[in-house]
């Protein structure tokens, strides 16, 4: 199943791995907030992406 994460500041991550997921929402994390997060925190943030949703794949 893909998930997304949302970021408060409007960015979303998903992916078609958890994998993936964890290392895109890690990656704007850091780039884009300056923050390190776990990837049991992402795993537990991400909610399944609602059909017809696009998502940001990579980037700040």
């Amino acid at each position: 199943m893909h998930r997304v994460l949302r970021c408060d500041c409007g960015f979303e991550a998903g992916g078609a791995t958890d994998e993936e997921l964890v290392a895109r929402a890690q990656g704007h994390a850091r780039d884009a907030h300056g923050a390190e997060v776990a990837a049991d925190v992402v795993l537990a943030l991400a909610r399944p992406k609602r059909p017809g949703h696009g998502e940001t794949s990579s980037g700040a």
